[in-house]
């Protein structure tokens, strides 16, 4: 379901697989087995961002369900964003069944 939701959304907005650099998700599912077959599936390390690092980091879409159930108001945006090193997203996020997915573009290192 995931590998499926990230082909998606980078068929849906014209992205280049060869783009994706890496994918990202909240602590919490630092053992999801989908997770890390997706990873491995697109040849990509993955980050498990700390839910403190993602509260810190503003989104254009927060949601107030992922604050209920884990406390941050954002984990696909933030964490895009987060390891991303930028501040805009050029796909916000995206809803594919259970899975959400956004896209950020890497600010290079000068």
């Amino acid at each position: 379901e995931i590998i499926a939701a990230v082909q998606d959304t980078f068929s849906a907005n014209h992205l280049a697989r060869a783009s994706m650099k890496s994918l990202a998700s909240v602590d919490l599912k630092e053992n999801e087995t989908g997770l890390l077959t997706a990873a491995d599936y697109f040849g990509l390390p993955i980050t498990f961002v700390e839910r403190t690092t993602l509260a810190a980091t503003a989104v254009p879409h927060p949601s107030e369900t992922v604050r209920e159930k884990i406390g941050v108001e954002s984990v696909c945006e933030a964490a895009a964003l987060h390891l991303a090193r930028n501040t805009s997203l050029i796909v916000p996020k995206s809803i594919h069944g259970r899975v959400t997915v956004a896209v950020a573009q890497a600010v290079s290192a000068s």
